[in-house]
């Protein structure tokens, strides 16, 4: 269902934040309030269709009800999956042990933590809510993600695998389940970028050797790896194309890098594909709503196989997505390159804008 961006606060101020830096001075989104969050929650039958409530930033913890909502949710039984940069205080923490049962997965950014300190306290929330959630009854290792973004800037000069064994140090990685690489932001620098490869192979072999599963973020064109890297990482359990739609179909699929991910609902009820698509798809989710009659969904054939209200607006931005994308022809780069069309599609929207 939808990644809800509860607020548009945080204070890491990351280097390679997608949100435009004018957006976070000007604290252009504020917080989403408790109640519209109950409000989603009950029109979008959660708890009826095992919904998970997602709650993203900004940094949610940061929230003044932060831990209203996940007192909300455990009350009502409705699962919690929370990303989040880890750095807040002690009274934050207690609150999400409280509840731990209650959270489903948690993607931890741990990006640019050698700066202002901030890895004494990151470590000291990881260590105690990655063990406490190993042994939790919805959690495990394997729900347990550490984030790392390569920057889109300066990232030739970052040595992966020696900040990586820094974090280790620091951090128990026994109840550490995935590392999930991301790149940031989007654009056409990402095409036939080896360096950026080898970067990626950089966090790949740490996994490797420190068995810690493996896991993509959108934006990785298979064209930044080389035949070397497809060699030494392709397994029956692993592989790097992982991340690409094969055989895209540019009618349905345009864009095989592009993961169709779940929508991000801002505190202002933008309904965004992706933070980088904003400028071109961002409806409002009561207009999207509103073009839905729940008599002629409840009668439709969708309708009686049990699909709702999510599965229409689901439906509708993504055909926008659709459109946006077969707006923007395909680059003479991607069109010259031997894995298109057959395993990857060129670059999704996002990218283009």
């Amino acid at each position: 269902m939808f990644n809800m961006i509860i607020t548009g606060k945080c204070s890491k101020n990351c280097s390679f934040c997608f949100t435009e830096e004018e957006a976070r001075k000007e604290k252009k989104y504020d917080d989403m309030s408790l109640d519209y969050i109950k409000e989603i929650v009950e029109k979008y039958e959660y708890k009826k269709r095992g919904h998970v409530l997602k709650l993203l930033g900004g940094e949610p913890t940061e929230h003044p009800q932060f831990l209203d909502i996940i007192e909300y949710a455990a009350k009502e039984q409705i699962p919690v999956y929370l990303i989040s940069n880890f750095l807040f205080g002690t009274k934050i923490q207690e609150g999400i042990l409280k509840h731990i049962d209650t959270f489903t997965s948690f993607l931890v950014n741990g990006a640019e933590l050698a700066e202002k300190n901030r890895l004494k306290n990151f470590a000291k929330n990881f260590n105690k809510i990655a063990y406490q959630f190993a042994r939790s009854k919805q959690g495990g290792k394997q729900k347990f993600t550490l984030a790392q973004t390569i920057p889109d800037t300066h990232y030739d000069v970052i040595n992966f695998t020696e900040y990586l064994k820094s974090l280790k140090r620091e951090l128990d990685f026994s109840n550490l389940g995935n590392i999930r690489i991301g790149l940031g932001l989007s654009g056409t620098y990402l095409l036939h970028n080896k360096k950026l490869g080898d970067k990626v192979a950089e966090i790949l072999r740490f996994n490797r050797e420190n068995r810690l599963g493996t896991q993509f973020d959108c934006q990785f064109p298979p064209c930044i790896f080389t035949d070397e890297h497809f060699k030494e990482f392709e397994t029956p359990s692993f592989s790097l194309w992982n991340n690409v739609t094969a055989n895209p179909d540019a009618k349905t699929f345009p864009g095989g890098i592009c993961h169709m991910p779940a929508f991000d609902l801002m505190p202002d009820e933008t309904l965004l594909y992706c933070y980088q698509t904003q400028s071109a798809i961002s409806p409002k989710l009561p207009d999207l709503e509103k073009s839905v009659d729940p008599e002629t969904l409840k009668d439709s054939f969708i309708g009686k196989l049990g699909a709702g209200l999510d599965h229409v607006v689901s439906q509708r931005l993504r055909a926008s997505y659709l459109e946006e994308r077969e707006k923007r022809p395909t680059l003479d780069e991607c069109k010259s390159c031997h894995l298109y069309p057959q395993y990857c599609g060129s670059l999704c929207l996002g990218c283009y804008l």
